[in-house]
């Protein structure tokens, strides 16, 4: 059974959702704790504990 449309347009949308492109307008707050947190992220992943 094909989508429809209205439901094709609906998935596309929650998927873009899903996987939101990097904000460039961060507070300098936010931004550093987008940067901290990438890092604990990386150094997470290298030392794989």
């Amino acid at each position: 059974k094909p989508l429809n449309s209205q439901e094709d347009l609906l998935k596309r949308t929650e998927n873009l959702n899903e996987t939101p492109p990097k904000p460039t307008h961060l507070s300098p707050l936010e931004q550093a704790n987008a940067e901290k947190y990438e890092l604990i992220l990386k150094t997470k992943h290298k030392t794989k504990l």
